[in-house]
């Protein structure tokens, strides 16, 4: 008798710990949240995933912030999908895969503090002649999810799922870094994204003001929270998030910016383009007309031998 089973990769990404990288939810030690399938095994995939959710925070006070649990459920029950089947043994594994916005999986959030789970990288982008990784090594379920993304990034506009209403260019290019293993050519990237229709162009508003990305920020937080919790917070974020912001004060603020804008650590430099998600988007993922073409940043024009002579 064949077993058939429910393997659950939760993906998001991590963008300001070095390299961007594409992570999952596991078991602490590494293990893939699993469960015997069921009839309905798509129903087992969410009944798994409501499992692993609600154990997030599990040393947060359960009265204070049972509004953003039950918005973290939300955010992340809106796409549960098959990514494909293995086979191991005598045993037929379906995996799925769930997105999880940014920036849940960042460090100094420490969403996980207290719970029996941690973040494992599927794949992360690196240095030029490094970009093969170790799932891409070996057929397995991380191969699986990894070429189901690439896929979906490729062709659809799955990428600002992940992202929160308010965005810059760098954060949805640090996407595709993650998922490709490289880094993407910038201006190659922005003429495929915005410059051009068919991509992102008609998802996507620009934001003339970045001052009102912040003031979105803020105000929601006010929204949400107490008074004192919500000036704690602000303060927070408005300071240095270096060290994690504390099991009180984690999901609020990683709600807050998974919605409205990813604002919580500042970089030195000119300050990016912001855009906003355009009624246009919805959901996803949607086809898109022009298919990305993944491009290094190394074969840029501008930064060859030949062009700088």
């Amino acid at each position: 008798m064949v077993d058939v089973s429910v393997l659950l990769y939760p993906v998001s990404f991590v963008l300001e710990e070095g390299p961007p990288r594409l992570v999952t939810l596991c078991e602490r030690g590494g293990g893939t949240p699993t469960a015997s399938a069921e009839e309905a095994v798509d129903a087992t995939a969410h009944s798994l995933l409501r499992e692993v959710l609600s154990d997030l925070g599990a040393d947060l006070d359960q009265d204070s912030d049972e509004a953003f649990r039950v918005d973290m459920l939300a955010l992340c029950s809106r796409f549960v999908t098959l990514a494909g089947t293995h086979l191991e043994r005598n045993s037929v594994q379906l995996i799925y895969t769930a997105t999880v916005p940014v920036p849940l999986a960042e460090r100094y959030l420490d969403v996980i503090a207290g719970s029996s789970h941690d973040w494992r990288t599927i794949n992360q982008s690196r240095r030029r002649g490094k970009t093969r990784t170790e799932p891409e090594r070996r057929q397995g379920p991380d191969t699986i999810v990894l070429d189901f993304w690439r896929q979906l990034f490729e062709e659809t506009d799955m990428a600002l799922d992940f992202l929160p209403e308010y965005l810059s260019l760098h954060q949805l290019r640090s996407l595709y870094d993650a998922v490709w293993g490289y880094s993407q050519d910038p201006s190659g990237f922005k003429r495929w994204a915005v410059d051009r229709r068919g991509a992102f162009r008609e998802l996507l508003d620009e934001v003339g003001d970045a001052a009102s990305v912040e003031t979105e920020f803020y105000s929601a937080l006010g929204s949400r929270l107490p008074a004192d919790q919500a000036a704690r917070a602000g303060a927070l974020a408005g300071g240095d998030l270096g060290k994690a912001a504390g099991s009180s004060l984690a999901l609020p603020l990683g709600m807050t910016a998974a919605v409205t804008s990813n604002r919580l650590v500042r970089h030195r430099g000119p300050e990016p383009t912001w855009f906003r998600k355009s009624d246009s988007w919805h959901q996803g993922p949607t086809w898109i007309e022009n298919v990305y073409p993944p491009r290094p940043s190394w074969t840029r024009w501008d930064t060859h031998p030949v062009a700088q002579r």
